[in-house]
């Protein structure tokens, strides 16, 4: 219903003072708790309906991120905390309006809730895009938003940053880690709803993180000194023959990342290919990173740091890949930990995110929303360098990895001992390679 307001005979600066309040008594009585007050694209044909939503969490959908429900300090994989439907005009491709979430309940797998959202038109159909765990950043663009913003510039402005320092894990700019989903050109009528019907189609809504996620874990050749590189170790914390790993640093961490990449483009198995800026074709890597003097520190318990492996704790924005050139600027991990009998003295080493193509080229990588790059140290062969910041900036070597993509499981041993690139399919190697301080 379209607010309206009734103009009589007002003279004076008094009269235009009492106008003046009214107007704005009556637009603010227009606003409700679950939208942007926009009532004025409310029609006796697009009252409010109640619609039902099924999300999929990436963790129930295999959708490239490793499979947990476990906690990491305080919060999960797949919890869901805020929801924000957006709904924008499909022919128009322009805002039309913002519902909240409620309701918001476990089922499964899954998770369901309700939202309240304006009902079509005559042959009007909607695009929905659903934003979970990001309500601070919806509420600060939206409140810019009006009824002609495109919908691309909309979701543009949903950015979040976080400090130099801090750990997406555990930074209050990212109580949840954020997500969103995607329906494009449905009606919203009486009984519309997007479920998994009994025996019939499923309508839910799978969710993609707006993260990466970054696991170390030591072999059984790194962590014991025997026995097959390829073979993964994440058994009890003992202390390990070979290698004991006691932290990790994350190098060049994106500090902004955009919760909804770039609709028109965004491929159909819900897989990103690219990273994206919110549009912003200028985008320096240098903008966007923490900068090689404030590295991300991992270590002990709190982080799930143990002798063998950093699992779901380490993860960060989207990133572009890296590049020989601009070292300096690459986001990369430096692993440190005692190698051998030594277990005073710490040894640090580089990593970084490359993989061999098909024809044995290395070729740096993107982190990508809602992949997970699972770094296996396959084999360590001499001491590294004695702290963080000289292994960052020093040579890679005596540290051999295997950095699996969860996109392709078809992916080769990579082996990089500070010069030389192998793809090898033998179950055990050795390179060795001295490196100093």
């Amino acid at each position: 219903m379209r607010s309206t307001l009734t103009q009589t005979s007002i003279f004076g600066v008094r009269g235009l003072l009492i106008f003046a309040l009214a107007y704005i008594g009556l637009s603010l009585s227009s606003c409700t708790d679950n939208r942007l007050g926009r009532e004025e694209i409310l029609g006796s044909s697009n009252a409010k309906k109640t619609v039902l939503f099924t999300i999929t969490v990436p963790g129930a959908t295999q959708t490239r991120a490793l499979q947990t429900s476990e906690e990491n300090n305080g919060i999960t994989e797949t919890t869901i905390q805020t929801v924000d439907v957006l709904q924008f005009d499909h022919d128009e491709e322009t805002f039309a309006y913002r519902a909240l979430g409620y309701s918001i309940a476990a089922a499964g797998n899954s998770r369901t809730f309700q939202a309240d959202l304006v009902g079509s038109g005559e042959d009007q159909t909607f695009d929905l895009i659903i934003v979970a765990n990001a309500r601070a950043a919806v509420e600060a663009a939206a409140a810019k938003w009006t009824m002609s913003t495109n919908m691309q510039q909309a979701l543009d402005s949903l950015r979040i940053t976080v400090p130099a320092t801090a750990k997406l894990s555990t930074s209050t700019a990212v109580p949840a880690l954020p997500m969103f989903g995607y329906v494009s050109n449905t009606p919203v009528q009486e009984g519309t709803a997007f479920v998994k019907q009994d025996g019939g189609a499923d309508n839910s809504i799978p969710l993609i993180r707006a993260v990466a996620k970054i696991e170390v874990v030591l072999s059984t050749k790194a962590a014991t000194g025997s026995g097959s590189v390829d073979e993964e170790y994440a058994g009890s914390d003992e202390l390990n023959a070979n290698f004991t790993l006691t932290d990790v640093y994350l190098y060049n961490q994106s500090l902004s990342g955009w919760v909804v990449p770039k609709i028109a483009s965004w491929p159909t198995d819900n897989i990103a290919t690219a990273p994206y800026f919110g549009g912003n074709a200028t985008t320096k890597k240098a903008d966007y990173v923490t900068g090689k003097n404030d590295p991300i520190h991992y270590t002990e318990s709190s982080d799930n740091v143990t002798a063998n492996s950093v699992l779901r704790s380490i993860y960060t924005f989207e990133a572009w890949a890296g590049s020989t050139a601009g070292r300096d600027t690459n986001v990369c991990l430096v692993v440190g930990g005692y190698y051998g009998n030594q277990n005073t003295t710490k040894s640090y080493y580089r990593v970084d995110f490359r993989q061999l193509n098909p024809q044995n080229e290395a070729v740096y990588l993107p982190l990508l929303r809602n992949h997970n790059y699972r770094v296996t140290v396959g084999n360590v062969t001499g001491g590294g360098y004695p702290g963080p910041d000289p292994a960052f900036h020093g040579t890679t070597a005596n540290m051999q990895v295997n950095i699996l993509d969860w996109t392709d499981g078809a992916q080769h041993d990579v082996v990089f001992d500070g010069v030389n690139f192998l793809s090898v399919n033998q179950a055990e190697f050795s390179l060795a390679k001295t490196t100093s301080a």
